[in-house]
């Protein structure tokens, strides 16, 4: 009995091994690249994919106002200051939802990526190239790059994320790669006189 219970839990555990794998097969993420959007038809076809960031993106908006005026004979300064905070996390699917142009580069288009729709309308962030290459990343482009200023919908927000180190977000999607390799064999049966 013993025996047959452990033959039947490795089954389990092999069917179920084997069915996520076939299930998922070798899918991975890899950054998307020109080289890729050319396998496809260019960049015209860019929208065929779906999108994830590399690593998690946090966009500040710190809106500060401020007046001056005189009130009872009195100076009166007042200030006001709000702060939203936008965090798109690492993997979050997105979607292309046009192209744009790099204000930074010559290197265009840029392709325009939503990961929400928010009171109706759907805010992208910019990703491009920095450099030419087939194999060239499409990072996350700055509005403003010496302050970190990116453009997310029609509000510009402050861009922070993680390790700086290992660069800045760039677009990732999802690859799997299959082989089919079929195999005949026969044996001759040779020839008689």
């Amino acid at each position: 009995m013993m025996k047959t219970k452990n033959l039947m839990n490795k089954a389990v555990f092999l069917f179920l091994f084997f069915g996520c794998f076939f299930a998922y097969g070798c899918a991975s993420t890899i950054p998307i690249s020109d080289g890729i959007l050319q396998e496809i038809g260019g960049i015209d076809n860019a929208n065929q994919f779906q999108y994830y960031v590399s690593k998690t993106i946090t966009l500040t908006l710190v809106d500060t106002q401020s007046s001056v005026n005189v009130e009872d004979g009195q100076l009166r300064r007042t200030s006001s200051s709000a702060r939203e905070s936008v965090i798109i996390q690492a993997n979050l699917p997105g979607l292309v939802r046009g192209q744009g142009t790099n204000t930074n580069s010559t290197l265009n288009p840029t392709l325009l990526v939503a990961f929400e729709e928010f009171e109706g309308i759907f805010p992208t962030l910019s990703f491009g190239k920095y450099r030419v290459g087939s194999e060239e990343k499409y990072y996350l482009l700055y509005r403003d790059p010496d302050n970190k200023i990116v453009q997310y919908g029609n509000t510009l927000y402050k861009v922070s994320f993680g390790n700086t180190e290992e660069g800045q977000p760039y677009l990732l999607i999802r690859s799997s790669q299959s082989e089919n390799n079929t195999s005949k064999s026969r044996v001759a049966s040779g020839l008689r006189l």
